[in-house]
């Protein structure tokens, strides 16, 4: 593989896993995760805001999702992710505000490529799990700027530290998610439910260089 498509991937990686909290396992007999995390009750429409932090430090994620339509997240105003749902796929594009660069793929032509891209983590901020893992329900609630959430305990594999995330079934998205120290690893900080502008999720392309890994990668490509 070229080196500048493997350095590209690489950044495209890094621009997903960014703010969807990592729950990496399979469904716990007791609880399932789409029982737990479930979305019917969530707006069309949601905005929403969050301080969170992770290896690198501390960051800041906002987000605009059009149901299971549209998406658009911006990750410490410089990295820009769009996505778009089509009939049977999803198509994704990446905008780097400091590499003055825009990516284009789509969910099938990264998942040939080696690269996972959870739909659900993306909008609602907990990745879908794909390994063992275990839920527990805390019998606890919380307040948080207004809203109720409910805190449920995931834990990853059975080598990794719990978490306790605090469930806004009517919006969708986690509040707050603690780790095993009780330490924030993640706060909503401001959510709204008016009506979006289609527009805004349409990625920019003017003084942008453009790569499309789907027209790189087409098997009649040069």
């Amino acid at each position: 593989m070229p080196r500048p498509l493997v350095n590209e991937l690489a950044r495209i990686a890094a621009a997903l896993a960014i703010g969807a909290w990592q729950a990496c396992a399979t469904a716990s007999p007791q609880l399932a995760f789409d029982e737990v995390f479930d979305t019917r009750d969530a707006p069309r429409w949601l905005h929403y805001r969050v301080e969170y932090r992770d290896a690198a430090g501390p960051h800041r994620l906002e987000v605009w999702r059009d149901a299971g339509r549209q998406l658009k997240r911006v990750t410490d105003e410089r990295i820009e992710t769009y996505a778009v749902a089509l009939e049977n796929d999803m198509r994704l594009a990446i905008v780097d505000r400091q590499r003055g660069t825009l990516t284009v793929a789509d969910r099938a032509t990264l998942m040939r490529l080696g690269l996972f891209v959870d739909p659900f983590g993306q909008a609602h901020g907990v990745a879908r799990p794909m390994g063992a893992y275990a839920l527990e329900a805390t019998g606890r609630t919380e307040e948080v700027s207004g809203r109720r959430c409910t805190v449920w305990r995931l834990t990853p594999a059975p080598s990794s530290a719990p978490s306790d995330v605090c469930w806004d079934r009517t919006a969708g998205v986690p509040l707050v998610i603690r780790d095993a120290e009780g330490v924030e690893q993640w706060r909503v900080i401001a959510l709204d439910e008016a009506a979006i502008d289609e527009a805004l999720f349409a990625p920019p392309k003017a003084g942008l260089a453009v790569n499309d890994l789907n027209r790189e990668l087409a098997p009649d490509a040069d």
